[in-house]
């Protein structure tokens, strides 16, 4: 009887070990895989902006930017992007392109449309990429650029709410330099 009571003790113990060592692990993944996401990111875009003699800014809302213990929450675009997006465009010399990759649902219109004005007043060529999509605020974005690059099965959704953009933005020079694809997006503005 006594050894059936050690035997399930230690049988608990393991258990106890299993369960805190298989938690810190579960930590130790969750502090270490966007860190190390974040670098692999930062020597593709090194290698791109090296290539084509750009300054490269990255706009990329996915599943993995935020997770607890696994389970993805998705993001968009807001205030925090514009403000660590504009001091980027800001410092980029005026006769030096930008290449600005796009990936988003969209977001808070305000941050969408200080990022898109201050791209309309760069006076470098603005190429975006757009790899998967740019919906709502991210197609603003995108239309403001001189050449917007796709793969073929991205797409732009356009917004549909009338942001304060169509009235108070140079947008109307924005969107001429896109003229072909406003009017098949049958763009208000």
């Amino acid at each position: 009887m006594e050894e059936t009571r050690s035997r399930w003790r230690i049988f608990g113990k393991a258990l106890r070990f299993l369960f805190w060592a298989g938690l810190a692990l579960l930590i130790v993944v969750q502090l270490w895989k966007p860190a190390h996401l974040d670098a692999v990111r930062a020597d593709v875009v090194r290698r791109f902006q090296e290539q084509r003699k750009s300054r490269v800014i990255v706009l990329v809302h996915g599943e993995d930017a935020i997770s607890l213990f696994g389970v993805p929450f998705g993001s968009f675009i807001n205030m925090e992007d514009s403000e660590s997006i504009l001091p980027a465009i800001r410092l980029t010399p005026s006769d030096q392109p930008i290449d600005f990759i796009l990936h988003t649902p969209g977001g808070l219109v305000l941050a969408a449309e200080q990022i898109a004005h201050a791209l309309a007043e760069h006076k470098g060529k603005v190429t975006v990429f757009v790899p998967h999509y740019a919906m709502s605020g991210g197609t603003l974005i995108a239309l403001t650029a001189d050449e917007i690059v796709m793969d073929p099965n991205a797409v732009l959704v356009r917004w549909i709410h009338r942001s304060a953009t169509c009235l108070r933005l140079p947008l109307s020079n924005c969107l001429n330099r896109n003229r072909e694809l406003r009017s098949a997006m049958r763009c208000w503005c």
